[in-house]
């Protein structure tokens, strides 16, 4: 496995915990918000997928931002239209809304949403 340095790491941790860009209501979507190819409704250019949150998320643990990964988390799970809210759990989500979309009751969301919770 490949990691960053620490250096590296510290110079990328600003970026996906800036809320203009990617601190979004479903947090780590595809694209920042700034960008000209975000588009919220896209699969690969703004919808927020769970998985790449997961990975998010553990890297800010792997570099001993606990907190950060804490707040991830929480905010994450407060967010989603399935662990937080009154649906099931999804592939991925509107970044901007929090609103489910596409792919209904996906155990593997289930399980990463289980995963985050070791956090």
């Amino acid at each position: 496995m490949v990691t960053a340095t620490p250096a590296q790491a510290r110079t990328v941790r600003a970026l996906p915990l800036d809320p203009a860009e990617f601190g979004t209501p479903m947090p780590f979507p595809t694209v920042a918000r700034s960008s000209a190819a975000f588009d919220p409704t896209d699969h690969w250019r703004g919808l927020a997928r769970l998985d790449q949150s997961c990975f998010a998320t553990e890297g800010l643990r792997r570099h001993g931002w606990t907190q950060d990964a804490r707040r991830a988390v929480e905010h994450l799970l407060a967010t989603a239209d399935g662990p937080g809210g009154d649906g099931p759990a999804r592939e991925n989500y509107d970044p901007l809304t929090g609103r489910g979309r596409n792919s209904t009751h996906v155990s593997w969301s289930a399980a990463l949403l289980l995963s985050l919770l070791r956090l």
